[in-house]
């Protein structure tokens, strides 16, 4: 993520300037350099269960590969913003940006498709109709037939953000419009919207449209109830 890195394995030494991305089996001994600036790295450890669900892409992370590729260093500085937020679906987050990681990795031994799936209709759909639960990547991608990895990839490409960022932001819509359409509480709407409390959704209101949950509700209340 900064600086660069050389990682040496049996047979193998792996030169790794910023914006690299390296594989290297579970338990494999190995040593690494740290460049003369310094160096930054993300690392993911998948259990070896979730090695074996991913099918052929777990088998390819059990060998030796590297490579560069600017946009897996962009979901890295991503994935480690999103470490530590109290966001209402911060282990999505981050469970669909590490997938996002792998399956970017991988890309080179997948075929791409050219035209909208279908199966991203029934994503979209399940997320505006769950969003308040604690939907997990394994529901979505058996509602959508695909892999998990598959589904986070091929929703990125076509939806130009992340399965995380479309229940956040499907979150944060509902509460606002609660907000704005209603005279509920602002604490019964963070705990119906599936907020830890109301702080945090205040947090992501603020986030998202640059005034407390209170100033939207006067501003609402100011326009007839039209946000």
């Amino acid at each position: 993520m900064a600086g660069s890195i050389t990682a040496t394995l049996p047979g193998r030494r792996l030169e790794s300037p910023k914006a690299s991305f390296w594989t290297e089996p579970a338990g494999e001994s190995h040593g690494n350099r740290v460049g003369p600036t310094g160096a930054r790295v993300l690392a993911l450890q998948p259990t070896a269960e979730r090695v074996e669900a991913l099918g052929g892409v777990g088998r390819w992370l059990d060998g030796v590969h590297l490579r560069r590729d600017v946009r897996i260093h962009s979901l890295a500085n991503r994935l480690q913003a999103e470490v530590g937020l109290d966001s209402g679906c911060a282990f999505l987050m981050v469970e669909s940006l590490a997938l996002e990681i792998i399956a970017s990795g991988f890309r080179g031994r997948r075929v791409r498709e050219r035209v909208r799936p279908p199966f991203l209709e029934r994503t979209l759909a399940l997320i505006h109709a769950r969003f308040r639960e604690p939907l997990t990547l394994a529901e979505m991608a058996d509602e959508a037939g695909v892999h998990p990895a598959h589904l986070t990839r091929t929703f990125r490409r076509f939806e130009g953000r992340s399965i995380g960022e479309a229940v956040r932001e499907a979150k944060v819509q509902w509460a606002a419009e609660q907000i704005v359409m209603t005279d509920t509480s602002l604490s019964q709407i963070a705990h119906e919207a599936g907020y830890a409390d109301q702080s945090h959704m205040s947090r992501w209101i603020l986030r998202q449209y640059g005034v407390t949950p209170g100033a939207l509700r006067r501003r609402g209340q100011g326009s007839a109830g039209r946000v």
